[in-house]
């Protein structure tokens, strides 16, 4: 038995509410193999650690998770920064134009970098929703504005400003609460939050 450990980060589909149902359902199990990991909230509350395969093909969340266990206390302090609108935009739209890092991630098994773990797990944690560090072929993934009435508070999209598109894609960071992901996390700790996480996965298997 471990210390179950929350998820490092949020995730648009993340399983984290249902997580002990599922391991009730489960039982005692030798193998586990998770095909979307995601945030892995599945996977961290496991009671009773076994042979364990995880597989996802977003190259941002891979390194992360590579980066995370060569170097944990690289991946906090890139990661340990306040929320501020304008970072998550401006650091959204380097992320997404990383194509080098993409590509080289998909060739180098021992590549990883530390800076956008750490921003990209900052920026998962401070977005609403999905579209964070998506891209969709060659174009930075938009989202629609609500349409349903005037508006929704926190999940409110700017309006349309330049260009013939669909509207410049910014969005406003998660303030409904403390904070979620690493952003809960009281200052100080994350380092070793960071290296706990890594040393649970130490003998995870991903794909």
């Amino acid at each position: 038995m471990i210390e179950v450990l929350k998820a490092p980060f949020p995730w648009f589909g993340g399983k984290s509410r249902c997580a002990d149902l599922v391991w009730e359902r489960f039982g005692p199990i030798q193998n586990y193999v998770e095909p979307f990991f995601g945030s892995g909230a599945v996977l961290l509350a496991n009671p009773a650690p076994c042979t364990e395969t995880v597989n996802d093909m977003d190259t941002y969340l891979a390194n992360f998770w590579r980066a995370l266990s060569k170097d944990p206390d690289a991946v906090a302090s890139h990661a340990d920064w306040p929320v501020n609108e304008a970072d998550l935009t401006a650091r959204h739209q380097w992320l997404v134009n990383q194509g080098e890092f993409r590509e080289r991630m998909k060739t180098d098994p021992d590549y990883f970098d530390a800076r956008i773990a750490g921003w990209w797990v900052w920026g998962q944690s401070a977005w609403i929703g999905k579209g964070w560090c998506e891209v969709r072929g060659t174009r930075v993934y938009r989202q629609r504005p609500h349409l349903g009435d005037a508006g929704m508070g926190v999940h409110r999209q700017r309006p349309h400003l330049t260009g013939h598109g669909m509207g410049v894609h910014r969005k406003r960071p998660h303030l409904g609460d403390a904070g979620m992901g690493i952003h809960a996390s009281t200052r100080g700790s994350i380092y070793a939050y960071m290296r706990a996480i890594a040393i649970r996965m130490r003998n995870v298997r991903v794909c």
